[in-house]
């Protein structure tokens, strides 16, 4: 395990398929990932499927975590659980985009939480809850990924807010690797971004009560 991490017990990070421990969790890219990491022993609750959404996410309502990037994504699963006819509901996630980077995949900005609580009141299939927050992180390193950490925890507060909903989940996506490449590249740098980190982690356990991951 990383140095850095080893103190902060609080964080997990989340693997990919076939090189991650179901103590920790799971990004799955397909439906078949998903399903390949219930076999290995993840629960529900760890294995998280990132959209776009093949047709394998029909029979996965109970066995993932969806986490939808788009309206569009929201509309697909509220259509593919109306279809299924089952009385539970599809539990997803908003991916949130860092309003000051590039993206790195399709994200909700954060000014747009409005918009889709409007849209979400009206789905009667999902409950929404839970947060990915992403951005392009090539070469972000100290004050300005220190700045990435806080902007998450602060978005995902707003999600709560917004909506309203639960936050269950915040995961800080490409995170685990920023991290390691400010280490390895900027070490002048690393305790600046690791502050901030620290300081999401201690108000988290006080006052939010989200479980952290990194991917």
């Amino acid at each position: 395990m990383d140095q850095w991490l080893t103190g902060r017990p609080a964080l997990r990070v989340l693997g990919t398929c076939g090189g991650a421990e179901p103590k920790d969790g799971v990004v799955a890219r397909t439906g078949a990932e998903a399903v390949s990491a219930e076999n290995e022993g993840f629960l529900p609750e760890t294995i998280f499927l990132c959209s776009p959404f093949d047709a394998d996410a029909s029979r996965l309502r109970d066995r993932c975590r969806f986490i939808a990037g788009s309206l569009e994504d929201l509309l697909f699963l509220e259509h593919l659980a109306e279809c299924t006819g089952t009385g539970s509901l599809f539990k997803v996630g908003l991916r949130l985009q860092a309003p000051e980077l590039p993206p790195a995949v399709q994200a909700v900005q954060p000014d747009s939480l409005p918009e889709y609580a409007r849209e979400i009141r009206e789905m009667r299939h999902l409950t929404v809850r839970g947060c990915f927050y992403s951005g392009a992180l090539a070469d972000v390193h100290g004050e300005a990924l220190g700045r990435f950490f806080r902007g998450g925890y602060e978005a995902a507060k707003r999600m709560t807010v917004t909506l309203p909903c639960a936050m269950p989940y915040l995961c800080y996506e490409n995170a685990a690797a920023a991290v390691r490449e400010n280490r390895e590249r900027h070490p002048e740098t690393l305790d600046l971004c690791l502050r901030v980190l620290d300081t999401v982690i201690m108000q988290n356990e006080t006052a939010f009560y989200a479980r952290l991951y990194l991917s």
